[in-house]
């Protein structure tokens, strides 16, 4: 949460957020989705600006 960055996935559309965990390996996981525990590495990341709302 430092430089005003909250860490956090999100699925595409924007319909879900969670939180993202350091597991017992050290490895930065999404946590809480429906597939479990998914890796940070190898997801797309994005900047705010390309948010769009429905």
């Amino acid at each position: 949460m430092k430089d005003g960055k909250y860490p956090f996935c999100v699925t595409s559309k924007l319909k879900h957020a969670y939180p993202v965990r350091t597991n017992d390996e050290g490895v930065k996981v999404c946590s809480g989705t429906p597939d479990g525990p998914i890796p940070i590495d190898g997801l797309k990341a994005y900047h705010p600006s390309e948010l769009q709302w429905e």
